[in-house]
């Protein structure tokens, strides 16, 4: 039997955070700086200063969007690094568990963007939540399977209950 090679956790991490910085630098890059016409663009006129306003303005959406979606990634990096401070092992399960993961993850930009510019669409919204939702039941997944009481768990073996307990409810919820 040939032996399976085995990404360290500090290696499954790195790639997180690599993956969650790039995706979420991505985010802002929908926001566009508004454009005025030429014949606004008087240096200091109050018309030129009004368009721009009304330009930024117009863009609360993918402002609004951009922040919750922001938010929303720090809050999954934040229960990855959570749950890998548990975890001791890795196997190639893990691995590709992450990876599907990450591969969600790296959706959200587009589902931000077509949320930040179709706000009042129902498909926007539920291509959004459904982004969001996978993303999320892949992290309580790969929580579980970390932490399944059957042979190759790959936390600690003494891990008080309580830990995994309370982590679980903390990614349902």
């Amino acid at each position: 039997m040939i032996d399976e090679i085995i990404l360290s956790k500090n290696r499954i991490e790195a790639l997180t955070d690599g993956i969650f910085a790039v995706v979420m630098t991505i985010l802002v890059l929908d926001i566009s700086v508004p454009q005025i016409s030429s014949s606004h663009s008087i240096v200091g006129s109050t018309v030129a200063r009004n368009e721009l306003l009304k330009r930024l303005f117009d863009l609360w959406q993918k402002i609004l969007s951009f922040g919750i979606s922001f938010t929303i990634l720090a809050i999954y990096w934040m229960a990855h690094h959570r749950q890998f401070h548990y975890i001791k092992h890795s196997n190639s399960a893990l691995i590709w568990i992450n990876i599907v993961f990450l591969m969600a993850t790296c959706l959200l930009p587009f589902s931000t963007s077509l949320l930040g510019e179709y706000m009042d669409q129902e498909i926007s919204i539920l291509i959004y939540g459904s982004n969001s939702i996978v993303i999320a039941s892949l992290l309580y997944i790969q929580w579980w399977y970390a932490t399944a009481s059957r042979n190759g768990r790959l936390v600690d073996e003494n891990l008080d209950p309580i830990i995994k307990t309370t982590s679980s409810r903390r990614l349902l919820f």
